[in-house]
């Protein structure tokens, strides 16, 4: 079973893998346990690019609490799944 630490080390390596082809974010609310992350799949600049076109970019979002182990788990399979499969 994968705990917070597994998660954390596993988005320090997403946000190292960040370019212009794909970008991560990763935001963390202490107050409530959440940790959320956004994926930008063609990369930030394609998301200004398409917002001064008025189109609609393509981004990703998930989050989980770090106290709920099942959503801990959920969110770490679906980093590493991302990161495994990169275009």
């Amino acid at each position: 079973m994968k705990n917070v630490n597994d998660l954390m080390i596993l988005l320090k390596k997403a946000i190292e893998s960040n370019s212009e082809k794909k970008t991560w974010f990763v935001s963390f609310s202490g107050h409530v346990n959440l940790i959320e992350v956004r994926l930008y799949p063609e990369g930030w600049k394609a998301y200004d690019d398409l917002d001064e076109l008025g189109k609609k970019p393509i981004y990703h979002v998930r989050s989980c609490y770090t106290d709920k182990n099942e959503s801990i788990e959920e969110l770490y399979f679906w980093v590493k799944f991302k990161l495994e499969n990169e275009l």
